[in-house]
């Protein structure tokens, strides 16, 4: 019964509690679980998920594994993957195959899109190749609507729309908001760039 998993949410919708509870779960059952994260991810010690309720799993580093081998000589029993978002599309493909070759489920957690609204290229891949797509879902900072974009602040609180991709960060970093709060954002933006 392998299948591909793909979890996806705002910021602080509770993706990494909800793999650290998957993990802790496989390991009260004396099942076994391997976890990989992204060196990108610099928030807590390398090779360490933590949730933002203060719960924390170790991690491999999903840039230094070759996965299928890595998977083969460990056999465990599921395979979490946490900020998939940030992986290489090389990994997140080897990663489908991989569950597919060993029949061994997979989930994998992240973002679906960035604080522009783009969807990232590992996300593309996983909407395409997952057997599943599951939202989890948290309410707008700003109103009681499903949040759905992430909207990146400045120290003031001030939108931003511009930089890199992929910069890590919280909630100090990061709002989940619905369409209606992003858009108004995006156009007061887009007013101050005309003037």
């Amino acid at each position: 019964m392998n299948k591909v998993t793909f979890k996806y949410g705002t910021v602080a919708s509770g993706k990494s509690l909800d793999l650290i509870k998957t993990a802790k779960n496989f390991d009260l059952q004396g099942k076994k679980s391997i976890i990989f994260t992204t060196q990108q991810d610099t928030r807590g010690r390398m090779a360490t998920i933590s949730s933002q309720l203060g719960m924390k799993k170790e991690a491999y580093l999903i840039e230094k594994e070759e996965v299928m081998i890595f998977i083969k000589e460990q056999l465990p029993d599921i395979v979490l993957c946490d900020e998939a978002q940030m992986y290489p599309v090389e990994k997140v493909l080897t990663l489908c195959r991989t569950s597919d070759y060993y029949d061994i489920p997979i989930i994998f957690y992240g973002l679906k899109s960035d604080f522009r609204g783009k969807i990232f290229e590992a996300s593309k891949v996983l909407i395409a190749f997952a057997d599943k797509l599951e939202e989890i879902k948290t309410t707008c900072f700003y109103c009681d609507r499903k949040a759905i974009f992430n909207l990146k602040i400045d120290e003031d609180e001030n939108p931003i729309f511009s930089g890199k991709q992929i910069e890590v960060g919280g909630i100090e970093k990061y709002r989940p908001v619905c369409r209606k709060h992003f858009t108004q954002k995006l156009t007061k933006e887009m007013e101050n760039d005309l003037l």
